[in-house]
This record gives structure tokens, sequence and C-alpha cells, in this order.
């Protein structure tokens, strides 16, 4: 019985102490999805992009509302109305569903396009991350080092307090442990994933 205890005892340290490797090999696609993974918890990047969606689609019905009247004839003077109103929901629509994100993409896109086609390895334990990039550097890192930790169906993506980087892992690429594995070390490291 005390052997039992023993070995699940050993079991469950070396479960701890394990190391999760990975290798990724960051592609374009990730620019992209590394952006609204980014944004996934910003409130006042959300909020913003809310107004000019909710003043968007306002502007636009009464655009509606002015053209209806002035084809039914009973407003009159309302075709410049339709120009106001059409122009702001079409500005207010582009800048919400599109505008901010392009233009989170574009910085995002010229800070990471170097690196397209690079291999990252990952080693993670409890104590310590160790990116190996390409052949050359080597990053080493705590876990409070990092600011917040988002996943999509795809990859995990690391996000940096001090010098504001993303790393991607792409969850196909685990070479010891697995995605359960990977998510059972970020909720014993991290507060937010």
């Amino acid at each position: 019985m005390e052997e039992e205890q023993q070995i699940i005892e050993n079991s469950k340290t070396q479960e701890c102490e394990m190391t999760i490797e990975n290798k990724t090999i960051f592609q374009k696609e990730y620019i992209r999805t590394m952006v609204w993974a980014g944004h996934a918890a910003d409130e006042k990047y959300k909020r913003f992009k809310l107004i000019y969606n909710m003043f968007g689609l306002l502007a636009g019905m009464m655009c509606v509302r002015c053209a209806v009247f002035d084809i039914t004839g009973q407003q009159t003077g309302g075709r410049s109305f339709i120009y106001i109103y059409g122009a702001v929901a079409a500005v207010c629509l582009y800048i919400g569903m599109y505008g901010m994100d392009n233009q989170q993409f574009k910085k995002s896109r010229d800070k990471y396009k170097d690196i397209v086609g690079t291999a990252f390895i990952y080693r993670m334990n409890q104590e310590r991350i160790e990116i190996a990039i390409g052949e050359k550097d080597v990053i080493s890192f705590g876990w409070n080092d990092i600011e917040q930790i988002r996943q999509d169906m795809n990859c995990f993506y690391i996000y940096m307090k001090e010098q504001e980087l993303c790393f991607v892992m792409d969850k196909r690429g685990f070479i010891t442990g697995d995605v359960a594995a990977m998510q059972r070390l970020l909720r014993e490291n991290t507060a937010t994933q």
C-alpha cells in the first residue's frame, strides 16, 4: 500500500517537473490571429469598435429613413440628409469593421515580417520559459514576465510585458507534452489565459 502511494507521488512530482517542448515555424497567418487574440481582453478597443459600429448603423438607418420619406414625398429637402447620413454611415462602419483592425495588423505585420519562416523551439517548466529563435538566439524569462496568454483552436499566444512582443506556439508542434499539459502548466503559473 505504501509502495503504491510512493509511486503515485513520484509520478505527480515528475508530471509537475515535466518540461514541455514545442517547435513552431512562424507563419504569415499568425500575424492576423495574434492581433485578434491580443484584443480579446482589451475593453477600450472593444468599446471604441462598438461605438463606431453603432453610429454607423444608426446613420445608415437614418439614411434609409430619409430616402423612404423622399421617395414617398412625405418630406421635402431630405436629399442632402441622405448623402450626409450615408457618408457618416460609410465612414463609421469602415472604421469600426475594418479600419481599426487593419491599422493594428499593419503595425504587427511590419514588426513581425522578418521572422516569417523562422523556427521557434519552446521549452517550458514550472520555473522558466526558454525560447530558441532560429539557430542563434535564445530568450529565457520567468512566468511573471508574461502579460497575458491567449489561445484559439490552433495556437497559444504569449504576450510579454516589457518588450511588447507576442510569441506564437502552434498546438500541433508539441515535441514533449500536449495541449492538456500546456493548459495545466498555464493554470498553475499564470492568472490570465
